[in-house]
């Protein structure tokens, strides 16, 4: 992780705080204590995402970098695209807490770039080498990055205590907003690299968060 990458994830990590607590914060019932909460539980969520995003990374032999949520295009013709992608994943989602009051929690955040390593170049697949990156290599990526969170939700569920219930219910909540197309970037990655699999994550997420609810 570069310095460069580091400071997106540390941005975004403040942010997502400032969205979870922005509601306390207006209602004047934020304690100290309560946002300590909110900074530990954006912590361990955004750095146990992007962690298990990187190790499934250099599984596949390739290398990502996280960056905010970028905007491409402003329409979803061809020449409707910005000169410059706007970073507005460090501002859009704080915006819309702050004109809905802290009730609109958008967890869209960081992105990621990636890049083949030298040694995918040189790696034979079975009987071929595959050193091309495939939309199958984002849509694993991805997974296993949700996979983490609904890891990370279900252990948290087991304490019964203020801090593990926050923590398990916002895991749920950052996966499922990641995960979402046509809204998300990694969503849109993963539901045209892979169908199945995002089918398979939607049902994944959806009993997990009844699982939270009900237990």
């Amino acid at each position: 992780m570069d310095k460069k990458e580091g400071a997106y994830i540390f941005l975004a990590i403040l942010a997502m705080t400032l969205i979870l607590s922005f509601r306390q914060l207006i209602k004047e019932t934020l304690t100290i204590h309560l946002f300590l909460i909110y900074l530990l539980v954006s912590v361990i969520i955004i750095l146990t995402y992007t962690l298990a995003k990187k190790i499934t990374a250099k599984i596949l032999d390739l290398k990502i970098k996280h960056k905010p949520w970028m905007l491409n295009r402003f329409l979803l013709t061809e020449w409707a695209h910005f000169k410059k992608p706007l970073a507005i994943g460090l501002i859009l989602p704080l915006l819309l807490s702050i004109l809905s009051n802290g009730l609109f929690k958008v967890l869209i955040l960081l992105e990621f770039d990636i890049e083949k390593t030298p040694s995918r170049v040189v790696k034979k697949y079975g009987s071929r080498r595959y050193s091309n990156i495939m939309d199958w290599d984002y849509s694993l990526i991805i997974f296993y990055g949700m996979l983490s969170l609904i890891i990370l939700s279900l252990i948290s569920n087991i304490f019964n205590n203020d801090f593990a219930n926050i923590l398990s219910w916002y895991s749920i909540l950052y996966a499922m907003w990641n995960l979402l197309p046509l809204i998300s970037p990694e969503g849109n990655k993963m539901f045209f690299g892979s169908r199945p699999l995002t089918i398979f994550s939607w049902v994944l997420l959806l009993i997990t968060l009844s699982a939270v609810i009900i237990f």
